[in-house]
């Protein structure tokens, strides 16, 4: 489990105005507005009225989900479902809970087999190998291989001891593993143990290596980028030159039908071309609403899990990507395998299954947070909002329980894949706390509640941080003060 607490700080007054960034060249900017070339907004009041009129069919429907909860620690499972493979009826999930199994022939009605081994114990990777054995990954323990026979009691066959282990690939035989510190390692597990075959450096922080498509496999490396392995010769592969990425930071890795789809976390899905299969060009960037952590192809579309929701795009023609759909999800979807238009998809603790319906048409409001600041003594801010759907978004009202505060937008439809903004304009004058509704055609939530303040009862709020001296990972000393100018971020976290 992991926290995360993100820390805005600087020892003097923050030069851009409410709202905006300030960018490596000095300037501001955030809002459409906030330079003298951008094109003024008209903004629209929008309608007092939060009332829901006629809404379009909602183009992802889940067929069912299964919750995983530890209720009592060691006892049952506490799933945090990190990656998913699927072969026939039986779907394999892995992360804090172990290795879990479900039968899922009947997407509306699937059954939970179990969760391997009885104490927790956190895999990252499942691959199979074949219908009754499979291989995990552990960053601690090493790699694993284990017989499926059956699958409500999975045996361990033998462990390869080892750290850093992550990414796996099953091709001709033979199972790829990527290993922080080593690179790429080959084994053979055909006597139900692993028999090492070969080595390979050249990789430095790999995540994920995709299924190889015209005999060339595809490492998510964090460090170097997008690395391509030429696995012509199976037992013998060669690690190619990295494709570095400008933006995001490489997660996972997905390969079909000639193109790689990058999943880059905050930056989306970066989908490169392969004419030449050891140099990927990118040639797309899709954008999502969270952090885009996994994503699987087929058939024609993309679905992405971005840690908020489920993305879908349609892809028949990757070099321009179209939204499709988007499902917000309960926890944090983290993990995803996709057979056309039905999406499995590890939600932290569920396991949820997912069918999209091509055919139905409909918007989806993206919104910024659910909690906003407003200064005391009044003034505009302006939020970010846009529409991942396939349909256009209309906005229909908003209902502000404050005096004083009203709602505006930048537009009152947004096309597909559009972005827009919302402006929340406070009188100020006093203290205040409560609520706005905003209401649109989206069918998942037709209308969004989020809280306003102003007046914070905060004393560290507003002043200026301490000075102070942190050590980074390699030993170096940096000081508060000597980043004077420019936003430094801190970001404390726990994970175990």
């Amino acid at each position: 489990m992991s926290f995360l607490l993100v820390f805005f700080g600087a020892c003097e007054s923050f030069p851009c105005p409410d709202g905006e960034l300030l960018l490596a060249d000095g300037s501001c900017s955030g809002t459409p507005a906030s330079t003298d070339t951008a094109v003024p907004i008209d903004w629209v009041l929008l309608d007092g009225d939060c009332s829901v009129g006629e809404l379009p069919a909602d183009p992802i429907v889940e067929q069912s989900n299964i919750f995983l909860n530890q209720e009592k620690p060691g006892v049952s499972p506490f799933a945090e479902v990190v990656d998913l493979d699927k072969r026939g009826d039986l779907l394999l999930g892995v992360g804090q809970g172990g290795l879990m199994t479900y039968e899922v022939s009947d997407p509306a009605n699937p059954e939970f087999l179990g969760f391997y081994p009885e104490q927790m114990g956190r895999y990252y990777k499942v691959e199979f190998i074949s219908d009754t054995r499979i291989v995990l990954s552990h960053r601690d323990r090493g790699l694993e291989l284990v017989s499926m026979d059956d699958p409500s009691a999975p045996q361990t066959l033998s462990i390869l001891d080892g750290k850093g282990y992550e990414g796996l690939l099953v091709y001709e035989g033979l199972v790829y593993a990527t290993q922080r510190g080593v690179g790429l390692v080959v084994l053979d597990p055909s006597e139900d143990a692993f028999t090492e075959v070969t080595q390979l450096s050249g990789l430095t922080s790999p995540w994920e290596i995709s299924r190889p498509m015209n005999g060339v496999a595809y490492v998510a490396d964090a460090a170097l980028g997008l690395v391509p392995v030429d696995l012509s010769t199976p037992a013998s592969p060669q690690v190619g030159t990295p494709v570095a990425v400008t933006q995001g930071s490489p997660l996972h890795v997905a390969a079909a039908d000639g193109f790689v789809y990058l999943s880059l976390g905050s930056a989306g899905v970066g989908i490169f071309e392969t004419v030449d299969p050891m140099a990927p060009t990118l040639v797309a960037q899709v954008p999502t609403g969270g952090s885009a952590t996994m994503s699987w192809v087929d058939d024609g579309l993309l679905w992405i899990a971005d840690n908020e929701g489920v993305g879908v795009f349609d892809v028949s023609d990757p070099t321009d990507p179209q939204h499709q759909a988007r499902e917000l999800t309960e926890q944090f979807a983290l993990a995803m395998y996709s057979e056309g238009t039905r999406g499995y998809v590890g939600d932290w603790n569920y396991m949820r299954i997912l069918d999209l319906d091509r055919s139905v048409q409909a918007p989806h409001l993206e919104m910024p947070g659910d909690s906003f600041i407003l200064a005391d003594e009044g003034g505009d801010k302006v939020l970010s909002i846009q529409n991942l759907g396939n349909a256009p978004l209309e906005l229909r009202g908003a209902a502000s329980e404050v005096p004083g505060l009203q709602v505006y937008g930048s537009a009152e439809v947004l096309e597909s894949g559009e972005e827009g903004w919302i402006k929340l304009s406070y009188a100020g004058g006093a203290d205040m706390e409560g609520s706005v509704c905003l209401s649109s055609n989206d069918p998942d939530q037709p209308t969004i509640d989020f809280a306003v303040e102003a007046g914070v009862d905060d004393p560290f709020m507003g002043q200026d941080a301490p000075d102070f001296v942190l050590q980074d990972l390699d030993g170096n000393s940096h000081r508060l003060s000597d980043q004077l100018g420019h936003p430094v971020v801190l970001v404390y976290f726990a994970t175990w």
